[in-house]
């Protein structure tokens, strides 16, 4: 390329610049540069005086902005509040630049990925996100609609700078836009899954045992001042050891055996009705608790300045999830026939770096297309096949056919043969005959 990037004049330093514009000239991919500069005359000095080579500089040719890869994930329409959503694009992309808005019109709310509901999930090319259930509402957001939008969001007043970009720089061409709803599960059936951190318990010092178990259950049923019918809706599923004298504990919450058997109710109804007895209710009845005795802790830690910290109790809540009623779980079951496409997302999506395949996943309608024809291609061959089977057989048959007759006529012309040579002997017989009566004719004479 020497003639296209002619520099101009050089500098009172001896220094010239020119710009080496690479975009359609060479292919996409990884290159070591280095420029060589020689003197045109030589100065006539050593060799090293009129040739000088720069470092390898390692770079990237990279042009080609990411797109996305398939359907938003999950691909059945329902979600759980909670549930991660996500988008797999063509290759890794940088998890800190673009923006996100998701909107309920429903209920007049629009978030975007600095509000606390918001828990962005980003690992190379997949980027997901779910909706903190422990930060909303959760029963103004069952079976609600919502959108979206995620790439260069801008407003009336602010040009947005930021977009989905690939680890080079190239941002998406377009934003990346979908629909989904939230399930209209029935809460009165829904189970609650969360995390809790305590500190300080009596019986912890070995988490495997049921001792554990039991005082950290006594501590959630103390707080939330359950009935001893109550407290069997507490189940603690497992126990890991923190940092210190910190434990960490899984907890189910289970439904209430009369609400878990009520028939949904409409949700102007439901709103009519205590929220406090379905788990998620209870739920969030602990997170008041739990704040409410970590206000009085700080308060006795300032009071008592020789023991600060040893007061026994739950230090944190969270990783809240929602699970549907045995009846709910066909809202959120993934159709039979998106569930292979869905898979191989989701595997695509855990590959690492940007290698793969590039070759786009078919969806369940795309793949029985291309089944049906190629079954239609192969009835066709089978078909020329068996036509052509049936010329070879039937000239075959003929050929017999014609050998039987050409057999049968050469057996009708020895049968003629045998006839002319049995008449051939029946005649000369008969000159025998004739010659042995002129013999006795002429010997009577004599």
């Amino acid at each position: 390329f020497a003639a296209e990037y002619a520099y101009g004049e050089e500098s009172d330093y001896g220094y010239s610049t020119l710009k080496w514009a690479l975009a359609n000239k060479v292919p996409e991919g990884t290159y070591e540069i280095r420029v060589d500069a020689e003197c045109h005359p030589q100065l006539g000095g050593p060799a090293d005086m009129d040739l000088y080579s720069t470092p390898i500089l390692s770079g990237v040719i990279d042009l080609t902005p990411p797109e996305q890869y398939g359907g938003a994930l999950p691909l059945r329409e329902s979600v759980l509040v909670g549930e991660e959503l996500a988008v797999v694009f063509t290759e890794p992309v940088r998890c800190e630049a673009f923006d996100l808005a998701v909107t309920v019109d429903d209920i007049d709310v629009e978030l975007d990925r600095n509000d606390p509901p918001i828990q962005i999930v980003c690992d190379g090319r997949k980027v997901g996100f779910q909706i903190d259930p422990t930060k909303i509402n959760v029963e103004d957001w069952i079976g609600m609609n919502f959108t979206v939008e995620m790439g260069k969001i801008s407003t009336a007043n602010i040009e947005s700078k930021s977009n989905v970009f690939d680890l080079n720089g190239n941002a998406i061409e377009r934003n990346v836009k979908f629909e989904k709803t939230f399930a209209n599960i029935d809460l009165n059936q829904a189970s609650t899954s969360f995390t809790v951190t305590l500190n300080n318990m009596n019986h912890c010092s070995n988490v495997s045992s049921q001792m554990c178990s039991d005082e950290i259950k006594e501590t959630i049923t103390t707080l939330l001042i359950l009935s001893p019918n109550d407290s069997n809706r507490i189940e603690v599923e497992s126990v890991s050891q923190g940092s210190g004298s910190a434990v960490s504990a899984r907890i189910k919450m289970l439904p209430t055996n009369n609400e878990g058997r009520r028939l949904r109710q409409s949700k102007a109804l439901s709103k009519s009705v205590s929220d406090t007895n379905h788990s998620v209710g209870l739920f969030r009845e602990l997170q008041k608790a739990v704040e409410e005795e970590q206000s009085k802790a700080r308060i006795l830690v300032a009071a008592d300045t020789e023991s600060p910290g040893l007061h026994p109790g739950i230090v944190s809540i969270g990783e809240m999830k929602i699970m549907p009623g045995q009846s709910d779980m066909k809202l959120v079951k993934t159709d039979p026939g998106m569930q292979e496409e869905e898979e191989e997302l989701y595997r695509y999506a855990s590959m690492k770096g940007t290698g793969g395949s590039s070759q786009p996943i078919m969806s369940k309608v795309e793949r029985k297309t291309m089944i049906d024809e190629i079954k239609k291609e192969e009835r066709s061959m089978v078909k020329e096949i068996e036509n052509k089977s049936k010329i070879r057989e039937k000239a075959i048959m003929n050929e017999i056919k014609d050998s039987k007759t050409r057999e049968e006529t050469m057996i009708i012309r020895e049968e003629v043969m045998m006839n002319e040579i049995k008449d051939s002997k029946v005649r000369e017989e008969a000159m025998m005959n004739k010659i042995n009566d002129f013999k006795t004719r002429e010997e009577t004479m004599m």
